[in-house]
């Protein structure tokens, strides 16, 4: 129990980026969306 808890302290500085990294993308691409959908009614 204690080498896996070790390796995944290891680990968590990276999933953290990677989450951070998918979570901005996700933003992003609804930001998109967003946008898109606000230019094709005709607002902004």
């Amino acid at each position: 129990m204690d080498q896996t808890q070790s390796q995944k302290m290891k680990l968590d500085p990276m999933v953290a980026i990677g989450n951070g990294r998918r979570q901005e993308g996700v933003q992003m691409y609804e930001f998109g969306l967003m946008v898109f959908e606000g230019t094709r009614n005709g607002g902004v």
